[in-house]
């Protein structure tokens, strides 16, 4: 699962929640083994169904906000 959590993450430009830490060796060699997985459009949306997103208050959302908060660190989406 932490595997695919963090091929998810990689996955979009802007990412305003997670914060990962080691704990265990165990940790790091789920981060490295992710780095394989490419996750699909198919496997992302099924993956999003039940998510209820929280109360947007960076505008996040938005996919013109988004776009431009990503183009001020210099990221390119994929989306």
């Amino acid at each position: 699962m932490a595997e695919i959590a963090t091929a998810w993450v990689r996955r979009h430009a802007v990412v305003a929640a997670p914060i990962f830490g080691a704990l265990k060796t165990k940790h790091i060699d789920d981060a490295i083994a992710s780095l394989s997985l490419t996750l699909s459009d198919e496997e992302v949306e099924r993956l999003e169904t039940n998510y209820t997103p929280r109360r947007d208050h960076q505008n996040i959302s938005d996919p013109k906000a988004l776009a431009k908060m990503a183009a001020a660190v210099g990221v390119k989406t994929t989306a």
